[in-house]
């Protein structure tokens, strides 16, 4: 882009999912210019609970060879009179089990799409 090899892209997901019309072209054209991926549902919580197509993002990352790190954002959720709160807004309300849980099965998600997901 400049011509500077340490200058390079960030995928993030969640905001990728507002701003992306196909996260999948967006991940080919960084290509190998893409050196960190951010993932996080649509609505931060479970991977795979929402309605982002990761499918496709894991087919991306195949596609150009990505093999870099994946940093992981979510959050549990928790109902309160009948309404649902991400728990980053209710800190004090959640337990280590509660954020292990959501970590363990985001991150078992993952590794069934990385399975599966063919190029």
């Amino acid at each position: 882009m400049w011509g500077l090899e340490n200058i390079g892209v960030i995928l993030d997901t969640f905001h990728g999912n507002i701003k992306e019309v196909n996260m999948k072209d967006a991940i080919k054209q960084a290509g190998k210019k893409l050196f960190h991926v951010h993932i996080a549902d649509s609505h931060r919580g479970t991977l795979g609970t929402g309605h982002i197509d990761f499918k496709s993002i894991i087919r991306g990352l195949k596609e150009i060879g990505y093999d870099g790190y994946i940093s992981l954002e979510a959050w549990p959720r928790i109902e309160k009179i009948g309404v649902k709160f991400t728990s980053y807004n209710m800190s004090d309300k959640i337990t280590l089990k509660d954020i292990e849980t959501i970590l363990e099965n985001s991150l078992e998600y993952l590794k069934t799409l990385e399975k599966v997901v063919e190029v």
